[in-house]
C-alpha cells in the first residue's frame, strides 16, 4: 500500500471559459470534461485500488451529485480535507458516505497531522508559514496556492498544478516522492 497526497483537481470547475480552472491555471486541456478525464486517468494510472490518497481540497465546485460522480471513478481509499470556505463547501458534508472504485471516502478535519514512520507531517488546504513541528523536520503538505507559493522549511504544495510543474504530470504524489522533495529542501 502506497500514501499519496494531492489537491485542486478542481473536478468540474465552470463551463463558462472566462471563469474556469483551465484558465485561470492554464492548464492545457481545451474542454473541462477533456481535463477531468486526464487528471482522473493520472491518478488511477498512480494509485491502486489499495493505496491511499489525502486529497487536501478544491475537489471540486459542483454540488454532492458531482462530488460523488468523480469519487467512484478514483481508485483507492480517500481522506479528504477540503476547502469549507469555497469550493467544497457545496457538496463537504460529514453525514454523507462517498465512495471510490475501491473504498469509502472519509472527511478529515481542516488541519490534520498524521505520523508514518519516523515522519510527522501537517496537512491542510492552505499554506502556513509556522506549523507544528516544524523546528523537528515535521513536513507541512498544502493545496491552494497553484504553485505560487514555494515557503521555507520542509513544505510542499502537492496541488496538481505544483506537482505538475515538479514532476510532469497532474497526479497525486507519494509520500516517497514528498520525503525525496523536503529532503533537498
Amino acid at each position: 500500500m502506497t500514501v499519496f497526497f494531492t489537491g485542486d483537481s478542481h473536478y468540474g470547475h465552470w463551463t463558462n471559459p472566462e471563469r474556469n480552472i483551465l484558465k485561470y491555471c492554464n492548464r492545457p486541456f481545451p474542454t473541462i470534461e477533456e481535463h477531468d478525464e486526464a487528471l482522473i486517468a493520472a491518478w488511477n494510472e498512480v494509485v491502486g485500488l489499495n493505496d491511499t490518497v489525502y486529497h487536501l481540497g478544491d475537489f471540486t465546485l459542483g454540488n454532492d451529485g458531482m462530488a460523488k460522480r468523480y469519487f467512484i471513478q478514483l481508485n483507492g481509499r480517500v481522506y479528504i480535507l477540503g476547502n469549507r470556505f469555497h469550493h467544497d463547501k457545496r457538496w463537504l458534508r460529514a453525514n454523507t458516505i462517498y465512495y471510490t472504485k475501491s473504498d469509502s471516502v472519509t472527511i478529515l478535519s481542516p488541519i490534520y497531522t498524521m505520523k508514518i514512520d519516523d515522519l510527522f507531517i501537517v496537512l491542510c488546504h492552505f499554506p502556513f508559514a509556522i506549523w507544528p513541528r516544524r523546528h523537528y523536520s515535521a513536513i507541512h503538505l498544502h493545496a491552494h496556492s497553484h504553485s505560487n507559493y514555494q515557503g521555507e522549511g520542509k513544505i510542499l504544495d502537492v496541488g496538481v498544478d505544483n506537482v505538475n510543474r515538479i514532476w510532469g504530470a497532474y497526479r497525486p504524489v507519494s509520500l516517497d516522492e514528498v520525503r525525496e522533495y523536503t529532503e533537498e529542501k
